[in-house]
């Protein structure tokens, strides 16, 4: 089949009324479906952009088109429409739980070329993805302030299906220089509506049915990352997983990796008097630092449990920061801003943040987090 469109149906009328949440499932189908049409193959093969169109009303012109239907657009989409894309010449596909099993589908169908993750140097097809999905979250940033877009559309269009071209060819320079300009121009978009900077902390909660696997896997990543982690689950992966331990302190020492932390075990520190707070802490302190060479900076803990004057604890044991977040149960104030100095009842204070928090295991973050950052540069503004 030679395709000469691509296109989604998307479960909405207009992109100010895009679903701003959605089931884990259907939210992972969607990205999946809408960030696969940006595969440098796809790309070069229809010379356009992806498109897409209204699942209740979708378009009469289906010659050589790869129609993608996610789950969500499911029960929008009239029952006639599956017929009149195959007798009119179209190829209509269901979505994928995730983006690897769209992949092979195209694949196992001679849609795409097997095999087709090749990586030019410098440039991969992931990055083909990531610019089709940080399109769609710009979008959606933009639309949440009632505004048109200003991309110049015709430019990056152009750009873009030059760098899948050159992606193809095995010109990795001009590859990568395509994808750049593309990556500036949505930057730009962006900033004329949210002209604040935007920093998001990557937290591994570690916990001790996560200390083998899953943790070698995150590890593997070459992204910054922080650990929250008290003494005790530091001493037993020490005991159960010496491999992981040993890349922790490695990239300690390289600076690409902390540890939010202090205590020795999360105990109920508001049934404690101040001597067992401050022993604790100490504990803990010492043997992160004999055990890694590392002193924590940054005090945090998983379950809820401080005191009004936690504060002069934490300063008093050399802390310059605490990440307050009710990571399994209970609360805490929220400041009228991310970053606050929490002031104790004795007006000793420490800077805090006190972010929202989301999963990042969940498909339903990644949909929506152009809508997040929009409310939450906002709210910080």
């Amino acid at each position: 089949m030679n395709i000469s469109r691509t296109l989604i149906l998307f479960p909405c009328y207009q992109w100010d009324d895009f679903p701003r949440s959605l089931p884990d499932r259907q939210a992972a189908g969607l990205l999946a479906g809408w960030t696969i049409l940006w595969h440098p193959y796809l790309l070069a093969a229809t010379n356009q952009l992806p498109q897409w169109c209204r699942a209740d009303q979708p378009t009469d012109q289906w010659e050589n088109v790869l129609a993608i239907l996610p789950t969500a657009s499911e029960s929008r989409l009239p029952d006639q429409i599956r017929e009149k894309i195959i007798t009119g010449g179209g190829r209509h596909i269901a979505c994928y739980p995730t983006r690897r099993e769209m992949l092979q589908h195209l694949e196992r169908e001679g849609l795409v070329p097997t095999n087709s993750t090749t990586t030019t140097e410098g440039v991969s097809v992931e990055d083909f993805f990531a610019l089709g999905y940080c399109y769609l979250q710009v979008q959606l940033m933009t639309r949440q302030l009632r505004y048109s877009t200003h991309l110049d559309q015709a430019v990056f269009e152009d750009q873009c299906l030059q760098a899948a071209k050159a992606f193809l060819n095995g010109e990795q320079e001009t590859a990568k220089q395509m994808l750049q300009s593309c990556f500036d121009q949505l930057g730009q978009e962006r900033d004329h509506f949210y002209s604040h900077d935007t920093h998001i902390l990557e937290v591994i909660l570690l916990a001790p049915t996560t200390l083998g696997t899953k943790l070698d896997e995150e590890l593997a990543r070459s992204v910054p990352l922080c650990l929250l982690a008290n003494s005790k689950l530091i001493e037993e992966l020490q005991s159960v997983n010496p491999g992981a331990f040993a890349i922790v302190a490695e990239r300690l020492k390289q600076g690409t990796l902390s540890i939010i932390g202090g205590s020795h075990s999360d105990l109920p520190h508001p049934l404690l008097d101040a001597e067992s707070i401050q022993r604790d802490l100490s504990r803990g302190l010492k043997a992160i630092s004999d055990s890694l060479g590392y002193r924590p900076q940054v005090f945090g803990r998983y379950r809820d449990g401080v005191t009004a004057n936690f504060p002069s604890h934490l300063k008093r044991q050399g802390f310059q920061g605490c990440l307050l977040a009710a990571w399994e149960s209970g609360s805490y104030p929220e400041a009228s801003q991310v970053k606050s100095a929490w002031e104790g009842n004795d007006g000793i204070a420490i800077d805090t943040l006190t972010g929202a928090v989301v999963d990042g295991a969940n498909s339903d973050t990644f949909f929506g987090m152009g809508t997040q950052l929009g409310q939450s540069l906002d709210h910080d503004h």
